[in-house]
């Protein structure tokens, strides 16, 4: 195995959030973005009634909509730390198990 880390991990300091080779985030900042995540996912739900979507439609918009937004992160990450491992899969498959179950429930 390759012990050579050439990313350390995120170190969180009492003013500043840091990963290399990211230029360091002010707490500030980062809590402005979580909080308008917040708000925005707050919302979400009363636009999904307004919409008066089906909820399998609804819950296929969202899927669609987030894997072109994300999926150049997942891109850049794979580049620069290499694919996941055989735990990592084994994690995300049943994370998406279990997120199929709440739309399902939930929708």
């Amino acid at each position: 195995m390759n012990e050579d880390v050439s990313h350390p991990p995120v170190s969180a300091g009492r003013s500043t959030l840091t990963m290399s080779p990211s230029k360091p985030v002010s707490t500030v900042r980062a809590a402005t973005v979580l909080m308008i995540g917040i708000v925005a996912l707050a919302f979400t739900a009363p636009w999904v009634k307004v919409a008066n979507f089906e909820p399998a439609t609804s819950v296929l918009l969202r899927v669609a909509i987030a894997i072109p937004v994300l999926l150049p992160f997942a891109l850049r990450e794979r580049a620069t730390r290499g694919g996941v491992n055989r735990a990592g899969t084994i994690l995300a498959l049943v994370a998406g198990f279990f997120l199929g179950l709440d739309f399902t429930a939930w929708n």
